[in-house]
C-alpha cells in the first residue's frame, strides 16, 4: 500500500506543518496525518517518475485560498476552520513525495527539502550553504516536535 511508502513522509510533514502553530496537539498531529494518508491513497506513484502526481500529495495556501484539509482538520478538531491557515504563512506549499518532503514559503522562491533520502528525485535544486542554516534548524525544529 502505498500510504505505507509515505509513512514517514507524512510524518515529517505533519510535523513541520504543526511546528508553525507554537504548541504540540495530539488531536491535529492525528487528524492531519489521517487526512494526508487518505490523500496519498488516492494518487498514483509511478516508481520511475515519482514526482508525477505529486500534485495531490501537496498541501498549499495560496493568496486566493487555503487547501481545504487545513480547515476540515482544525474544526475536526474544534478549532476555527481558518486556525491552521492562519499559522502558515501565505504562498506557503509543501509536498510529500516518496522519499523526499520539499517545502517553499512563497511562489517563486526556492523549493528547499525537509528530508530526501538517498536515490529519492527530488523538485528543484539541492540547498545552497548559504541558506544551509536556516534548513538545518527548520529540519532540527520538525524532527524534534513530539507529540504528546
Amino acid at each position: 500500500m502505498q500510504t505505507e511508502v509515505l509513512k514517514s513522509e507524512i510524518n515529517t510533514t505533519t510535523k513541520f506543518i504543526l511546528s508553525h502553530i507554537g504548541f504540540r496537539s495530539t488531536s491535529l498531529y492525528n487528524r492531519l496525518s489521517h487526512h494526508l494518508r487518505l490523500r496519498c491513497a488516492f494518487t498514483t506513484i509511478n516508481e520511475k517518475k515519482p514526482l508525477i502526481g505529486s500534485a495531490g500529495r501537496c498541501i498549499s495556501i495560496t493568496t486566493a485560498c487555503a487547501d481545504p484539509i487545513l480547515a476540515l482538520v482544525s474544526t475536526e478538531c474544534g478549532y476555527p476552520a481558518n486556525f491552521l491557515e492562519s499559522a502558515l504563512p501565505r504562498n506557503f506549499t509543501i509536498w510529500c513525495d516518496p522519499g523526499c518532503v520539499t517545502f517553499r514559503y512563497k511562489e517563486y522562491e526556492p523549493i528547499r527539502h525537509l528530508v530526501i533520502e538517498k536515490g529519492a528525485t527530488s523538485r528543484g535544486s539541492t540547498p545552497t550553504n548559504s541558506r544551509r542554516g536556516s534548513i538545518e534548524t527548520m529540519q532540527r525544529k520538525a524532527s524534534t516536535i513530539q507529540v504528546c
